[in-house]
């Protein structure tokens, strides 16, 4: 099992780079940094052959919402 974490620091506009990166290659992958709140739907961030992700929103400034 391979496991990966990158810190982002804003996921929205690097996601498909992001995907292209990890398809086949990571079995779980960590992201912190990534600025989303609860504005940003899960399904925007759907990768196939992976699971829907797991969420612990902050707001966009690194507060709790």
């Amino acid at each position: 099992m391979i496991f990966g974490n990158i810190n982002i620091n804003s996921i929205a506009n690097k996601f498909d780079d992001l995907k292209s990166m990890i398809e086949g290659k990571i079995d779980v992958l960590v992201i912190t940094e990534t600025k989303l709140d609860n504005t940003f739907l899960n399904s925007q961030f759907i990768i196939d052959g992976y699971r829907e992700p797991f969420r612990l929103d902050r707001n966009r400034h690194g507060g709790v919402l």
